[in-house]
């Protein structure tokens, strides 16, 4: 009965996103009469969406196996922690919550008082267009609610990689990144829809492209530090497709959020800042591809459908190919009049935005070309590691030069360097410069590029201190844009110092040991102490100890695990860290050697990785920046704009 009341509640759903397109297409600027029919609509969609999700979980916690979500993904003795995060654990469970996240994104629209009311409304109507599309979806293909033809005693339990904690808030923060993409698309859709927008409109999108943003950006660092942790193989970051696919968005968000600065500042850049909103929410649509065609083979992905696949293609070509077409057709050809000059902020952001894009089609063409190589038939190629790994530091390098730099340069600025301000970036470089050799110096082995890297980096840092220092010497008072501003950048050097670092000075060693034997690497010795048996209530495990000295002086004791999960008859392997500011210590147990002369033989990878801690703080201080630059007080008015407009087409300034 349940189970029938949340297909119920989906149809109802589905219902009411039609609703919201036609109501919200009546509503005209001389029209309002339909508005509270499309608030109603907007309402009742958000609360049969949600109460379809609610449902599910309600589901899976009674273990409900008449339904085949719930016996594929759950448990009896599956804790209920699990079994809650089951909801999201497969591709029926988290589209449904992709839903739920987006139809709570329409609903935040509500909110939205800066804008006229008729294009809210009409960008709630583009929001119904998209929660339609995903509710067919999930009613033709995907719904969590199918019933069993005969009920057994028990499920099969949650995937076992999935059963950690972070499970509980990665997905959902991810998802709320990942379609809150939607808003800045659908404010743009219902600005070319109505043909009407002026360049103040555009500060009222910016905080909800940098609200999803940092969602995204949070996502992914602890999407990273599960897999580091989790998988048991000490990296941060694989090129996984379904890892890039979370990426892609990212970066072009990246990009949309300084080309709105330079919008908003100066009034350039208007319909390439038009075209990045459409783009953000495009990648997020072709990473939903990605993760839920069948089309890669991923411990990330879900294994689905390819006829799923074609849907999402199909709502992939009305979502972006319409989006595209009212671009073409509304936006007139043409530049902006007013130029810019060499040395100023909007001519390093163009650079910027430039750097990015060619970082974002780097991404896709590695991420898409083996997937069209083989549906050409021309066999099968793989693209890993070490093609992103080149390509990503060619653009990073300029890139971080140019940050910087624009950080220190003023709107409009000149078209040569003040003499001042080229003195103190030029202290600040050869800071950056000294450091790094300094760095450099005991590692023999150290690339040119990984040094670049490490300098480079350097001098975000030392230019954003200096700018924080000069302004409180100056005794001004720095904004919160600019507060948040140079809290990213930072977080950008140490994302790349945490980088350039934990690769250059890690050390990896997998052997074979036995209990009792002692392995060094580096400084560290691991003493391989006990192996132990231990039952939980839905997997057994074995345990190995370690006991890790430095210089003879005891540090902690690391325990690896293998574990075996009866229900789907798989194991999975628990790396044991230590973790620090500085560095971990890493130690993975492997499969069980034969080996008849020495008894128990296992293969155990032993890692030191200096400095990986700062690869997600970096990414917490991006996060962090671009949540104290929306605090700032231009963005709080919530008086409707009544400015010019104009008309068929789109202003330039």
């Amino acid at each position: 009965m349940l189970a029938q009341l949340g297909t119920f509640s989906l149809i109802l759903a589905t219902v009411f996103s039609a609703l919201m397109v036609v109501f919200g297409a009546q509503v005209t600027e001389q029209n309002s009469q339909w508005r509270p029919a499309l608030r109603r609509a907007t309402c009742l969609q958000v609360f049969f969406t949600v109460s379809a999700f609610v449902i599910l979980v309600s589901l899976l916690v009674r273990s409900d196996f008449s339904v085949a979500y719930v016996v594929q993904h759950s448990n009896l003795r599956s804790p209920l922690f699990y079994k809650i995060t089951a909801a999201w654990g497969a591709h029926e469970g988290s589209l449904l919550l992709w839903n739920s996240v987006l139809s709570l994104w329409a609903l935040s629209l509500f909110r939205l008082k800066q804008l006229p009311a008729f294009v809210v409304d009409r960008t709630l109507a583009v929001q119904g267009i998209l929660l339609l599309g995903f509710s067919l979806f999930t009613l033709l293909t995907s719904s969590p609610f199918v019933p069993v033809s005969e009920v057994p005693l028990n499920g099969m339990d949650l995937n076992p990689v999935l059963q950690d904690p972070a499970m509980v808030i990665h997905p959902p923060i991810l998802y709320v990144g990942y379609v809150g993409f939607s808003v800045p698309f659908s404010l743009v859709v219902a600005m070319l829809w109505v043909g009407q927008t002026q360049q103040q409109w555009l500060r009222w999108i910016r905080p909800w492209v940098v609200i999803p943003w940092i969602f995204l950006t949070i996502g992914i660092t602890l999407g990273s530090w599960w897999a580091y942790y989790e998988l048991g193989w000490g990296g941060w970051w694989f090129w996984d497709p379904v890892e890039n696919a979370s990426l892609m968005p990212w970066i072009a968000a990246t990009a949309l959020i300084h080309s709105l600065a330079v919008t908003e500042k100066r009034g350039l850049f208007l319909h390439w800042t038009l075209l990045l909103a459409v783009m953000a929410f495009a990648f997020s649509v072709l990473g939903s591809f990605l993760v839920r065609s069948g089309v890669l083979i991923s411990v990330h992905s879900f294994a689905s459908d390819p006829t799923r696949g074609m849907f999402i293609l199909a709502m992939f070509a009305v979502f972006v190919g319409g989006a595209l077409g009212l671009y073409a057709l509304k936006t007139p050809i043409g530049f902006a009049s007013s130029g810019f000059k060499l040395f100023s902020r909007e001519a390093l952001l163009l650079l910027n935005n430039l750097l990015l894009i060619a970082m974002l089609l780097l991404v896709m063409l590695g991420t898409l070309y083996p997937l069209v190589v083989e549906a050409m038939g021309w066999g099968k190629i793989s693209v890993g590691p070490p093609y992103f790994d080149h390509v990503m530091l060619y653009v990073t390098l300029p890139l971080l030069l140019a940050i910087g730099l624009g950080q220190r340069l003023n709107w409009k600025g000149t078209s040569k360097l003040p003499t001042k301000l080229a003195k103190i970036l030029l202290l600040a470089f050869a800071l950056a410069v000294v450091t790094g050799l300094i760095i450099a110096i005991p590692l023999t082995d150290i690339s040119w590029l990984t040094l670049l890297a490490i300098v480079f980096a350097l001098w975000v840092l030392y230019s954003a201190g200096q700018a924080i220092v000069n302004t409180k010497l100056n005794n001004n008072k720095l904004g919160k844009s600019q507060i948040g501003m140079f809290t990213a950048h930072i977080g950008v050097a140490v994302f790349a110092l945490g980088v350039a670092l934990s690769n250059q000075l890690a050390q990896v060693e997998t052997v074979p040991i036995s209990p009792g034997d002692t392995r060094t690497v580096g400084q560290y010795s691991f003493h391989f102490s006990k192996v132990q048996q231990a039952t939980e209530s839905n997997y057994q495990m074995t345990q190995a100890v370690f006991d890790v000295k430095r210089h003879s002086q005891p540090i902690t004791s690391l325990t690896s695990e293998k574990r075996f999960y009866p229900g789907r008859q798989t194991s999975t392997t628990e790396a044991g860290i230590k973790a620090g500011f500085i560095r971990d210590l890493y130690v993975t147990l492997g499969e069980q050697l034969p080996n008849s002369q020495k008894g128990a033989v296992w293969s155990v990878r032993f890692q030191v990785r200096p400095f990986v801690r700062w690869i997600w703080l970096g990414c917490l201080l991006m996060a962090l920046g671009g949540l104290i630059a929306i605090l700032d007080k231009r963005y709080r008015v919530t008086k409707p704009d009544s400015g010019n407009l104009t008309k068929n087409g789109l202003s330039n300034a």
